[in-house]
């Protein structure tokens, strides 16, 4: 119906109005994803071809699905619920959130392999990606830091209770203080890419949340 420029400028808002008796076919665990175009993937596994109705490769839109989920069915939704717009078919099954929190990671030695949009991965779950790697001398030191930059979605973990409850910062303060940790684990023998594992080590040294910069 519309669309329009987010007032920080980094979204843009689309209106959509569905049509009876499709409406009912919405909920709040609906994914949205952009039907425009033909989405061609060559790969290991062969050659994928997904596209939609003709009319909407010729001149673009918008398909959703409620797929089936480990979660509750979703409830019929306010006119004016925010849904994501996901790239494709394949990016709203994975679901992305539109909750992010960014952290920085400090790691010894040499961080060959690592690349931006590698995954962050908790327990084999990926939560988050790798946003930025930067090379840092400390002069007062004379030591070489590497501060790996990553972005997570914390509603990827599912909180049981009340979420609305929780202080982010400070739930993560408490899970450091009991020993979570992030490692770089190999997630390729044949390419070498590297990849950002969260996980539980009690018996790590201790370690506190602090700032640096903006993060």
């Amino acid at each position: 119906a519309g669309f329009s420029l987010d007032s920080d400028g980094e979204a843009v808002s689309v209106d959509v109005f569905i049509f009876a008796p499709h409406d009912r076919l919405v909920s709040t665990s609906t994914r949205f994803w952009n039907a425009s175009g033909i989405d061609f993937v060559l790969s290991a596994a062969g050659v994928k071809v997904d596209t939609e109705s003709l009319m909407s490769v010729l001149i673009g839109g918008v398909a959703f699905d409620t797929p089936d989920t480990i979660d509750a069915p979703g409830e019929p939704p306010s006119a004016d619920h925010v849904f994501p717009l996901y790239a494709s078919r394949d990016n709203a099954h994975e679901k992305i959130y539109l909750h992010k929190e960014r952290y920085l990671l400090f790691f010894e030695g040499s961080v060959r392999g690592l690349s931006v949009g590698a995954p962050v991965m908790l327990r084999g779950i990926t939560i988050g990606k790798v946003l930025d790697i930067q090379l840092q001398l400390s002069v007062e030191e004379l030591q070489f830091h590497i501060p790996v930059l990553i972005e997570v979605e914390p509603e990827r973990v599912t909180v049981r209770g009340d979420r609305g409850a929780l202080d982010e910062t400070g739930m993560i303060r408490q899970l450091v203080a009991k020993g979570l940790r992030a490692q770089l684990k190999s997630g390729s023998l044949i390419t070498g890419q590297l990849y950002v594992e969260l996980d539980f080590y009690p018996d790590a040294a201790p370690e506190i949340l602090a700032r640096e910069g903006d993060y």
